[in-house]
């Protein structure tokens, strides 16, 4: 090989070092700028395997347009990552739709016809953070009939449930009919009393409906009964229902009808609207007996493992009475595909036994670790009180429960008593006709916009839902069971936006190779702290706390500093690992990389150069 000048080297390794660069630039861009394989952690960018059964078997034209401002990415980093993720998930449904579905991107110039043409098809305009109007970021889904459903707006927040969105609207533009859901709703106006919802006072869960492909009637008069046609009827929270409402259920349910109920012992939003205690019993006790179910109206149920957190006189407490339920105290039932947690507010419970002719199951329970509380101690909403009340009981208690089959009537002959109303109205039934669905739930408040949706909790705009629970998606679970609907649903993501970044990469890495020793550290911590507190109540109660039961306080403050002193120095070498990790990829890239395309070039040019030679020589021999 011959002999280089160091002026050749240095040129041969700037090179390199060029060439590495705009490689991984190249790479960079490839990973994280939303153009090739999904390689992040959470696969951002992938349809999930319900998307893609759905998009096999679909044999319908769809289009999905997306609009966004021109200068949507200029005004925030994060609306650049967020479009080219949208973008590329869109992209995926065309690539992977056999040709069915057709996407289109329009940005949107203000004063022009795409901005009309957007506001015409629903998509709504926002204002950026400085206060500059025609922000607009949103999308149609529509079929070759013409029929099409809006995501009116994107939120940051919004991510983790876009993929649920689009897959089951598209789902529902391929589905024949829309289903119609019947709402029987005595105490809350969860609509404006009118015989279609769409005006003012809608609750989020009804509008929910017609966004996921149901069409939600309020049934204000039940009089002549409720038409067998209705796909479904959900009763939300029944408060001392007239008698004629009851037979209506009951004969709906014998020709069989499906219906949800939500059911309540105590409301938080009940109390809040009316400012006062009152009874909460249904009046439909003797119709739940008869499918196996009983409820109780007298208790509340709590759990000590599952719950949400109360201030409480400045201090916050694990409140026993806000349930969280968590995938261990679900059956596997389809109602429940896809549903990780629930949150309920002061539920009841029921017990059930087996009818004939009917099948009764549980869906969903408390833990083991769970107790009771009577209603009567809630008179005044003090929590103190309903702390001090709550007794463990360590058993399960059903908070979900789905009857099935032929219901028998709870009444013996028809309640309309004049000729001119039994004309107008459904024959009575004696015996049922069809198989009815009745599922069951002891709290209504799981539907109050706070425990899943964040926007409400925080009173933030209407336009997108922030999801802080799988509460709707259990409600949408059980319609779609019920009603036999082809709709698809998709887990939830349960992420926010972040741009992915070789830092990031480097980060979760080395957050990967202590995730186990931290998880197990923060288990003990939370442990201690729930039995410091129980011992800490035990103490305040008592007027004089034994010496062994102050000695295991102050031993279990020990750990608990034990255990955050752990933590702390879990991070430590977390932040070590990744100081390291850094240190090696910058040398890889700076330093060997370069160095290895520079050894390479040697190679190339020395090989060249000596069969430049020989060939010279040969000529020169000849």
């Amino acid at each position: 090989m011959p002999k280089w000048s160091i002026k050749i080297v240095m040129a041969v390794f700037i090179i390199g070092i060029v060439l590495v660069s705009v490689a991984s630039g190249v790479v960079g861009n490839l990973l994280f700028d939303n153009r090739s394989i999904d390689v992040t952690k959470e696969k951002v960018y992938s349809l999930s395997q319900q998307s893609k059964n759905f998009l096999d078997k679909n044999d319908e034209h769809l289009f999905i347009k997306l609009y966004a401002a021109e200068n949507l990415t200029t005004k925030d980093p994060r609306w650049k990552i967020y479009l080219a993720q949208i973008i590329k998930l869109a992209e995926n449904y065309e690539n992977e739709s056999n040709g069915k579905i057709k996407f289109t991107f329009e940005k949107i110039k203000p004063f022009t016809n795409t901005q009309a043409e957007a506001e015409k098809a629903g998509i709504k305009e926002f204002m950026y953070p400085n206060g500059e109007k025609y922000a607009y970021f949103g999308m149609v889904l529509a079929n070759e009939k013409g029929k099409f459903i809006t995501i009116p707006k994107f939120r940051f927040e919004d991510f983790a449930y876009i993929e649920n969105l689009i897959t089951r609207n598209l789902s529902y533009l391929t589905a024949k009919e829309s289903k119609n859901i019947g709402i029987i709703s005595p105490v809350f106006d969860v609509a404006v009393k009118q015989t279609y919802f769409g005006k003012s006072g809608e609750w989020p869960f009804v509008e929910a409906l017609r966004k996921n492909g149901y069409n939600p009637i309020a049934l204000d008069d039940v009089s002549r009964g409720i038409n067998p046609n209705y796909d479904a009827v959900i009763v939300f929270y029944p408060m001392s229902l007239y008698n004629l409402t009851i037979y209506a259920i009951d004969q709906y349910l014998m020709r069989g009808g499906k219906v949800i109920a939500f059911l309540d012992a105590f409301s938080e939003n009940r109390f809040a609207s009316a400012d006062k205690y009152t009874n909460y019993v249904s009046g439909m006790d003797k119709l739940l007996e008869s499918a196996g179910i009983k409820y109780s109206a007298n208790l509340l149920v709590g759990d000590n493992e599952n719950n949400r957190d109360l201030v409480l006189n400045g201090e916050k407490i694990k409140y026993p009475l806000r349930l969280v339920v968590t995938e261990e105290n679900f059956i596997n039932h389809k109602i429940n595909e896809n549903i990780k947690s629930l949150q309920l507010n002061h539920s009841g419970f029921f017990k059930t036994e087996q009818k004939p002719n009917l099948d009764v199951v549980t869906l969903f329970t408390t833990s083991e670790n769970s107790g009771v509380m009577s209603v009567d101690k809630l008179n005044n909403l003090n929590y103190e009180v309903m702390v001090d009340s709550y007794k463990l009981t360590e058993q399960k208690y059903p908070l979900a429960v789905l009857a099935e089959g032929k219901f028998a009537s709870i009444f013996n002959a028809p309640i309309i008593d004049t000729p001119e109303a039994i004309a107008k109205s459904l024959p009575f039934l004696s015996v049922p006709l069809k198989d009815g669905k009745l599922l069951v739930v002891a709290d209504s408040d799981m539907m109050g916009e706070n425990l899943w949706n964040a926007n409400f909790a925080k009173n933030s705009d209407v336009f997108g839902e922030m999801f802080i629970s799988d509460n709707l998606q259990f409600l949408l679970n059980a319609l779609d069971y019920m009603t036999k609907a082809n709709y698809v649903s998709v887990p939830l993501r349960k992420r926010t936006i972040k741009q992915m970044s070789w830092q990031r990469i480097l980060q979760e890495k080395a957050e990967q190779k202590f995730e186990k020793a931290k998880n197990n550290e923060r288990k003990k911590l939370v442990d201690a702290q729930k039995k410091l507190i129980e011992l800490n109540s035990q103490i305040d109660i008592a007027e004089l706390s034994s010496v062994k039961t102050i000695k295991e306080a102050e031993q279990l403050q020990r750990e608990i500093e034990r255990y955050k002193n752990n933590l702390e120095e879990i991070n430590y070498n977390i932040k070590k690992e990744y100081n390291k990790l850094f240190v090696l990829f910058s040398v890889l890239f700076i330093a060997v990389i370069p160095a290895l395309i520079t050894l390479i070039l040697a190679a190339i040019y020395g090989f060249y150069n000596n069969r430049t030679v020989r060939n010279a020589m040969e000529s020169y021999s000849e």
